[in-house]
């Protein structure tokens, strides 16, 4: 048995375009609101899977350049070794100005060869807390050396 098709049925016609819309045709608000919810969750549970891999990608690269600002490499002294060496001095006042001289040196260096910003971010934040527990230190030490 063979299926006709008819002219009508491949193109519409005029006739066809100009039927009104009834409302067994239209969509409901319901089933309407229904496909915008679900899509801005979906949107939300990516945009939440993006930020959570960038935190990651971003803590993997501090946890590497915590250890090149502490021992240091063929660009800029370690962070220890400043620390030392500013800890030695008997003038508390000089041994801070070198320190934060040193230490700015070491930030800019690494902040310019931090790639992602949450890295940078999270790379300050870490940066400038060492920078108050080793000065504390530094003081202290250098009151006593006099």
């Amino acid at each position: 048995m063979a299926i006709k098709v008819y002219q009508s049925q491949i193109r519409p016609t005029e006739e066809i375009g100009a039927v009104e819309t009834t409302p067994g045709m239209r969509v409901s608000m319901e089933t309407a609101a229904a496909l915008g919810a679900a899509s801005s969750k979906f949107t939300g549970a990516v945009t939440d899977f993006i930020i959570e891999k960038e935190k990651v990608k971003a803590d993997t690269e501090i946890l590497e350049k915590k250890e090149k600002i502490f021992n240091g490499d063929e660009n800029v002294p370690g962070l220890s070794k400043v620390k030392d060496d500013a800890s030695k001095m008997e003038d508390p006042d000089q041994a801070d100005k070198f320190y934060k001289e040193e230490f700015k040196k070491i930030q800019d260096y690494h902040s310019q060869t931090t790639k992602s910003f949450l890295a940078k971010r999270s790379l300050d934040a870490f940066l400038q807390k060492q920078a108050v527990e080793d000065s504390i230190l530094i003081r202290n030490s250098s009151t006593n050396n006099l």
